[in-house]
């Protein structure tokens, strides 16, 4: 598990959990701190059902990025977190095989 920090912009941090193995799946998160949308890579390796989710520290789905069949490759969704309050929140990609989850805090400072 890998944790990192971060800027996104003068006011905004993203702290971020990286989890990755030998799964047929992989998510990460990818900032770039000229604009405001945070990227969600995430790899399929085998075709079928994948889903994509944000959920609040209690489990309960926030948004679904993505829910749809997926066939073998790399895909990227948009997170606007402007949409969000700060807190932590749960990413949560789930396919036939595997389920994924990475944490992500939004903290903005005052």
């Amino acid at each position: 598990m890998e944790i990192n920090s971060q800027p996104i912009s003068k006011t905004f941090f993203l702290k971020m959990d990286k989890i990755e193995d030998t799964f047929d799946a992989k998510l990460r998160f990818f900032v770039d701190s000229t604009s405001k949308p945070i990227n969600i890579h995430y790899t399929i390796e085998k075709p079928g059902q994948a889903s994509l989710k944000i959920l609040d520290k209690n489990g309960r789905e926030i948004i679904t990025l993505a829910d749809s069949y997926h066939p073998p490759g790399e895909y990227n969704a948009k997170l606007d977190e402007q949409k969000f309050s700060n807190g932590t929140y749960i990413c949560k990609l789930q396919t036939l095989d595997v389920t994924l989850f990475c944490k992500l805090i939004i903290s903005r400072k005052k």
